[in-house]
This record gives C-alpha cells, structure tokens and sequence, in this order.
C-alpha cells in the first residue's frame, strides 16, 4: 500500500510512524515547507517528500489529509481528479459535517463516478496534542485512540472497511 500524507505534523507525522510499523510499502509526505519535509523523512515519518502535491498523491492508494480544516475540503477538491482508481481520501478534521458536505457536493456535481473509483471518507482520530511539529510524532499517538469515520449513504463498503482496518 502507498499512502501519502498531506501535511506533516504531529498527526501527519503519527500516521507516518504508525503506518511504517505495519510495513506499509511507501510512505510520501507532501508540504509546503522543504526543511520541515526533510525533518519527517530524517525522523522515519515518512520515505519519500515532495512539495508537490499533484505528484504526491497520483499513485497513493491511500491519502491523510492533515491540514487546517479551513482548508481541507478545497484540497480534497483540487487533489481528487488527480487520484487513481481505487484511491482512499480521507482527513483528520475535528470538524466533520461541513467538509464532508462540500466534498460530497463537489463530488456529486462534478464527478457523477461509480462509487468504486475513489472516495472520500471524513475522519477524526481523537487523539494529539498541544504541540504541532513533527518532532513530537509518535507511532503510539493513535493506540488506544478512537477514530471518528463519516462515511455516506454513497460510501464504497468495501473502501469503507479498508480504511477501518488501516
């Protein structure tokens, strides 16, 4: 499986180390920020950086969306025709209904797909921390933790469920 990370941080970077553990095959960390971007690579968060993020997301079977989440919607909006087949979008917002709304518009006016050709599923670990830098990342962050999923009446069940176990 490759994922790729959109922004990490403490919860990007937690996804990274967590995912590594379970020999995920590749991990891509994508940010704007190079010498942030190097740091999650040196810290083992993630194998591979780039600060595009077209390039980044074209061959993940799985893609985090961790950024602010006044901006998470548009991202999923500018990334989503850029994903391949079977591609899993999912976020780490603590707010739910709004973006999942958007995307879901989006999706719906623009890309009137079979439901197995990619997804968006919302989601919201409710785990962290005060701090934000990928310094403080750890592969333990999400043990234990409840993950919130948000999956639609649109929702692929079988994409649905690979997400659960990841």
């Amino acid at each position: 499986m490759i994922v790729a990370i959109i922004g990490v941080g403490i919860i990007g970077g937690s996804i990274g180390l967590s995912l590594k553990k379970i020999r995920t095959k590749k991990v891509i960390g994508i940010g704007r920020n190079v010498k942030r971007m190097k740091l999650a690579k040196k810290l083992g968060a993630v194998d591979e950086i780039t600060t595009d993020i077209i390039q980044g997301v074209k061959n993940a079977d799985v893609i985090f969306v961790c950024l602010p989440v006044d901006i998470i919607a548009e991202t999923v909006k500018s990334i989503f025709p850029r994903c391949k087949k079977g591609a899993i979008i999912t976020d780490v917002g603590s707010v739910k209904q709004p973006i999942v709304n958007e995307v879901n518009d989006f999706l719906s006016s623009h890309f009137p797909l079979p439901a197995s050709r990619r997804c968006f599923i919302g989601g919201h670990p409710i785990a962290g921390s005060e701090k934000t830098s990928v310094k403080y990342a750890s592969a333990e962050l999400f043990q234990n933790a409840v993950v919130v999923v948000t999956p639609t009446n649109k929702t692929n069940k079988k994409l649905l469920e690979t997400l659960k176990k990841i």
